[in-house]
């Protein structure tokens, strides 16, 4: 039986579509999201925190990031298949 896509009632067009939409959202988000990190820790840096205080809240929004980006990355991968 073949593939039959639901929006556009022919093959696989339209998921093509989908996914390099998904794709080049996601690449938008982490485009922002590396501009909004660049200022947030520049901020923290400049004016709020201890070098210690500095130092574990970096390390911990840069791990949680990284964690996130890899989770999200994994499932995108996922998706494409």
């Amino acid at each position: 039986m073949p593939y039959i896509n639901i929006l556009t009632g022919s093959g696989g067009l339209a998921v093509e579509y989908i996914n390099r939409g998904v794709v080049w959202a996601f690449l938008l988000f982490v485009i922002i999201y590396t501009i909004f990190s660049a200022i947030l820790l520049y901020h923290w840096r400049r004016f709020s925190m201890r070098a210690h205080a500095f130092g574990v809240a970096e390390m911990v929004y840069l791990t949680g990031s990284v964690v996130l980006f890899a989770g999200a990355i994994m499932t995108l991968l996922a998706t494409m298949v």
